[in-house]
């Protein structure tokens, strides 16, 4: 078992992966009045709640790396 497979089983049950809460997300969002379409990159996404967040609410479109094969 390696680092990252602890973090994964650490990281198991949580949806967002973030020490903000989705609420932050969203106005972080907000704040920078992603426009339609607007193409956001999230370096260390995790799970992508972010990407998925702002595409939700925003209309954005995003690509989200992260260097675990799990996330």
């Amino acid at each position: 078992m390696d680092f990252f497979d602890l973090i994964t089983i650490a990281e198991q049950d949580l949806d967002l992966l973030n020490p903000a809460t989705p609420e932050k997300v969203l106005a972080v969002g907000a704040l920078l009045a992603l426009p339609p379409g607007a193409r956001v990159l999230d370096l260390g996404c995790g799970h992508g709640h972010l990407l998925r967040s702002w595409a939700h609410a925003f209309g954005s479109r995003g690509v989200g790396v992260d260097i675990r094969p799990q996330a």
